[in-house]
């Protein structure tokens, strides 16, 4: 009898070992693995949310098999799975094709069935590599170039398109308003990257999905989701992170925190970030240095000119910098799935750096030049329902609000007059789409989206010697609108298995509506009230002829109509230079062919090349202009050169991107990235957003716990007849050539960064870049890049 009982108990320990749950998680990062397909001989099943899944139907002794499009097969029993506490990793595969993308056309897609090329950056580059903005996260890609006019700033170009003619997107939202400006934007260091689950990078038109302003390229923002639990009981958990950069005194606090059971779940997040002055490279052009600064006297408040005890350092450069985020998530049943998040992000007084080291008349120009505290918030709620109907599987509607506040605050030297200008913007966005599976590998989508935009934009000025403030033109007219409504369809159909056809359309309407203040400006005209219509497509093909080869060709049309920030404008653009209203604006069209190809060596290489074209018609661009007849007028007590946004007839950019990857084994690699491109409009002048031929070459080394990396970063040269005469005009972000013109010098820097997982939840992480400790300013900035920086890191979970 002590036998059966014996046995029984056995028996009823191992069934109820085996239906215990497993987990599938990342070799490197530890995190969970959704849609893994397990199989044997005899069953099947798939993670769910958590990476879980149940193993009840599989026999004890048969071999299982563990599959993922981007992750090396894993092939185990359920023994070896009991004895690992019913974990299993998975090491992601180093030349994947398959990764899963949702951007490209708002929704899951393997990367191997879209024409498009794709980057996908995710949080293990921000622990590796310590981007200190997020447009400092999308430098991180061989698609885009970072641009600086201030260290609390940065402006991504891709593929000789930036500012408004990127968009801008997180979690689904366009963040793009009627007041992205053609110039170099900064908007996007408003997002966290430590708050960001991935970041894709498509570039090249996306105005079919996304509408005006996709012309360069989508950089699209997916922040962390609340996480579901199979447990009843809510599960939480903690991730922390503290960061220090000695390039600038960097301090950076990060904390995570979220619960979830099966239905509910809830994450909230802060980031808070104080910066101080940059200080530049030791080795490199004088004419960066800092050698004075303009301050203030103690007691009569007047402008003193001092000289900089150390001139590497970039005074007033410093700012800080808050984010917060709460998001819920229910889910009654397996159809419906509501998210609802809320953004917040303020920047304190960031001064324009490249305004403050302009000269006039052998002095510093400015007493004072700076941007006011940057505020950015977003409320959203999006419903998904999925239910196979005749029309749709999955239908996804998506809200959101949007609230944008700015200022600037500029003082000529010893002048009592301080201009100030703000503007508050709301923007209301509304999305719903529709995805409808055709076929074993084709799909339809479709859908509608709205955006409306209200400005509120005013002036006035300070007399700091009597205290007294009267009303100054605004940079914008106040109480603008600016209104979008579109419909747009696209399809992916599986011609064969290794043949995938894309093609979609869009049609979008754009209205704007302003009225100038005749107290102001005596303009010709006394307001605007425009329509624009557009019709965009694209076509793409996809060829897998085998396992190791993949080739796509692209066609498309990209637009962007004239913003409130195109037509109805009036600022100092430069110093010398106004920008007076144009509301004749016309959108500007762009036609891109792309073809790529990607070639596999088995397990061990990769390389992929793109190629593109670009043709931009009634391309908005700056040209000298006339107010009343006039040429020059005065503004804010100087007389400046008149000019506006006019449409040209045509430019043309062309560029090469060529990535590859080659593993000596799995844990040693190095990895190749470079950008080249070239662009002039109709009038033989080069594009302006065109940056120099840039990319890296690393080499790096990683095992499970431990990650060492070595690379090279460079720019090359852009001579004086290949700047835009945009920068011509400011020859003081440049250096000097033999013959007296401007350009813009190559440089390269040397950079060291590890990771050590000291515990199962804690990871210490440290950088050295630029060892050299070269001087050098990226193309277009106006501040000099950091010097000889360590950072150092710890993430933890609690």
């Amino acid at each position: 009898m002590s036998r059966v009982i014996l046995f029984l108990f056995l028996f009823i320990s191992v069934l109820t070992t085996i239906a215990q749950d497993i987990t599938v998680v990342d070799t490197r990062t530890g995190d969970p693995i959704e849609g893994v397909v397990i199989q044997s001989a005899n069953a099947l099943t798939q993670t769910g949310t958590g990476g879980k899944a149940h193993l009840d139907a599989f026999p004890r002794e048969t071999q299982i098999v563990f599959r993922h499009p981007s992750y090396l097969p894993v092939k185990t029993s359920l023994p070896q799975i009991r004895s690992r506490n019913f974990r299993v990793t998975m090491t992601e595969s180093p030349v994947a094709l398959d990764e899963v993308v949702v951007s490209v056309n708002r929704g899951e897609q393997f990367r191997s069935e879209v024409p498009n090329k794709v980057e996908i950056l995710k949080p293990v580059e921000v622990l590796r590599y310590h981007p200190a903005t997020t447009a400092d996260l999308a430098g991180l890609s061989a698609e885009v170039f970072v641009q600086k006019s201030q260290q609390g700033g940065g402006s991504p170009m891709m593929r000789g398109f930036s500012a408004n003619r990127l968009l801008l997107v997180i979690d689904g939202v366009r963040m793009n308003n009627a007041i992205y400006r053609s110039g170099n934007l900064q908007n996007v260091v408003s997002l966290d990257a430590h708050m960001l689950e991935s970041t894709e990078i498509i570039p090249g038109p996306g105005s079919v999905i996304y509408g005006s302003d996709a012309l360069g390229g989508v950089l699209s923002f997916l922040t962390w989701k609340p996480r579901l639990n199979t447990s009843e009981n809510h599960q939480a958990e903690g991730i922390y992170r503290l960061q220090y950069s000695s390039a600038n005194n960097a301090k950076t606090a990060h904390l995570r925190w979220g619960s979830g059971n099966p239905h509910f779940a809830f994450l909230m997040a802060a980031t808070v970030t104080g910066i101080g002055d940059l200080r530049m490279g030791s080795h490199g052009p004088e004419e960066y240095l800092r050698p004075e600064y303009v301050t203030k006297a103690r007691f009569t408040g007047a402008d003193l000119i001092r000289q900089n005890q150390n001139p590497l350092i970039q005074r007033y450069s410093g700012y800080h910098q808050i984010n917060m985020m709460t998001k819920f998530r229910i889910t009654p049943s397996e159809k419906l799935d509501f998210n609802l998040g809320i953004h917040f992000s303020a920047l304190s007084d960031v001064h324009r750096y490249d305004r403050l080291i302009v000269y006039r008349q052998g002095k510093l120009r400015y007493g004072t030049w700076k941007y006011g505290p940057q505020k950015w918030g977003m409320a959203s709620a999006n419903i998904l329902y999925r239910s196979r109907h005749l029309l749709f599987d999955k239908a996804n509607l998506t809200a959101a609000i949007q609230y944008a506040g700015e200022s600037r605050h500029d003082r000529n030297l010893n002048d009592s007059l301080l201009y100030n200008r703000s503007e508050q913007l709301t923007m209301t966005t509304l999305t719903l789409d529709f995805t409808k599976k055709t076929g074993n590998q084709s799909h339809l989508a479709y859908g509608l989206e709205g955006a409306w935009n209200l400005l509120n934009s005013a002036g006035h000025a300070d007399n700091l010697l009597s205290g007294r403030a009267f009303p100054i033109a605004p940079r914008y007219p106040d109480n603008s609108t600016h209104r979008s409504f579109a419909l747009y369809g696209s399809s992916d159909l599986a011609i064969r298995k290794d043949l995938f056809l894309h093609g979609g359309i869009r049609g979008n309407l754009i209205l704007a509506k302003g009225k100038f203040d005749p107290g102001f400006y005596n303009f010709p005209f006394h307001g605007f009230n425009t329509s624009q219509t557009a019709l965009n497509g694209n076509t793409g093909l996809v060829w897998h002829p085998t396992l190791l080869w993949k080739f796509n060709l692209m066609g498309s049309t990209g637009f962007r109509a004239p913003n409130l920030d195109d037509m109805a404008k009036v600022f100092d653009s430069e110093p010398g230079n106004v920008i007076v209203p144009n509301p004749g604006l016309k959108p500007e069209y762009a036609r891109n062919l792309e073809a790529g190809v990607v070639r596999k060596f088995g397990s061990t290489a990769k390389i992929e090349a793109t190629f593109f074209l670009t043709v931009l018609k009634n391309a908005m661009v700056r040209r000298s202009f006339l107010y009343n007849g006039q040429d020059s007028i005065l503004y804010n007590g100087v007389m400046s050169k008149v000019e506006a946004l006019v449409n040209t007839s045509k430019a043309r950019i062309l560029g090469t991107s060529i990535t590859a990857d080659y593993y000596f084994s799995p844990a040693l690699y190095t990895r190749h990235r470079i950008t080249t491109l070239y662009g002039k409009d109709s009038d033989g002048y080069p594009i302006r957003h065109v940056p120099p031929l840039y990319g890296y070459s690393s080499l790096a080394y990683h095992q499970k716990l431990w990650f060492a990396e070595i690379d090279i970063r460079y720019n090359g040269k852009i001579p004086y007849e290949r700047l835009a005469t945009d920068e011509r005009d400011k020859p003081y972000l440049y250096l000097s050539g033999k013959d007296g013109q401007p350009y813009s010098p190559a440089w390269y820097t040397l950079n060291l960064r590890t990771t050590l997982e000291i515990t199962p939840g804690i990871t210490a992480a440290a950088g050295l870049e630029n060892i050299l400790d070269r001087r050098y300013r990226p193309y277009s900035s106006g501040i000099t890049a950091p010097g000889r920086n360590l950072v150092i890191s710890v993430t933890g979970k609690w």
